[in-house]
């Protein structure tokens, strides 16, 4: 037991500001008297691990934990102050120079308010490139959508697919090259009509084959509509296929 206590009274003694001296108590006395403070309030100070705060000390006092705001450098301060070192000339030129421009700004800045940086001059090439980027995709896509418009009014566009037939209507939005002004009812309308032009393309085409099958089997003759109806009832309408090759 005695071992465990001068244990602790030795790490204790380890946390103390001052080493434990006549002189130092003294001082210690001598501080807390001329603070006026209860001396077990500071003793509990003093006797304190380093961790102690000074809201325990003293709980009247508020910390607040914010964000400490410092106020920024000039930039025209900081300059001249690295420039401390240059001849008192080129201080004279670019002083005249930025009164010349703090002239030629003030009427037009009180007109308005603040001067804008095109005013001054001071818009940078690559904003300027951007803007004129920008602008130039607005206006095509303005046309973009006249050409569309123009095109629904005429009947000639091509209703989008997806626009009517999705949930989640078509993913392109504005960039699809497809009509979006289309109706469901409009869609199906073209879409059939399609069908219909495209069958009646292929018999067309089936039609002329068969007349040319026709002429090569009636010996280059030229063959009337009887003998090409004559010719598709008696000749299946399959075509022939090409005669095998010997020795297969």
């Amino acid at each position: 037991m005695l071992s465990s206590t001068c244990r602790f009274e030795e790490a204790a003694e380890t946390y103390l500001p001052f080493a434990r001296s006549p002189e130092a108590n003294v001082e210690r006395l001598r501080f807390i008297s001329s603070l006026n403070i209860e001396p077990s309030v500071f003793c509990y100070a003093f006797n304190a691990p380093p961790i102690f705060t000074l809201s325990r000390l003293f709980p009247e006092v508020k910390v607040a934990n914010t964000f400490i705001h410092v106020k920024s450098q000039d930039p025209d301060a900081f300059v001249a102050c690295r420039s401390a070192s240059s001849p008192p000339k080129i201080f004279k030129v670019i002083s005249s120079s930025k009164q010349q421009q703090s002239d030629a700004v003030r009427p037009e800045a009180n007109q308005g308010g603040v001067a804008s940086a095109e005013h001054l001059g001071l818009e940078s090439p690559g904003r300027l490139s951007i803007q004129q980027q920008q602008q130039q995709q607005n206006q095509q896509q303005q046309q973009d959508q006249q050409q569309k418009m123009q095109a629904h009014q005429r009947g000639q566009c091509r209703p989008c697919s997806f626009q009517k037939t999705r949930a989640d209507s078509c993913r392109l939005g504005d960039d699809c090259q497809f009509c979006h002004l289309c109706t469901y009812e409009d869609f199906m309308q073209k879409k059939n009509a399609g069908k219909h032009d495209r069958r009646k393309r292929l018999r067309g085409e089936k039609r002329l084959l068969l007349k040319a099958q026709c002429s090569e089997q009636q010996g280059g003759e030229s063959s009337t509509p009887e003998a090409l109806q004559t010719w598709a009832t008696e000749k299946p309408r399959s075509l022939p296929l090409a005669p095998l090759e010997q020795g297969f």
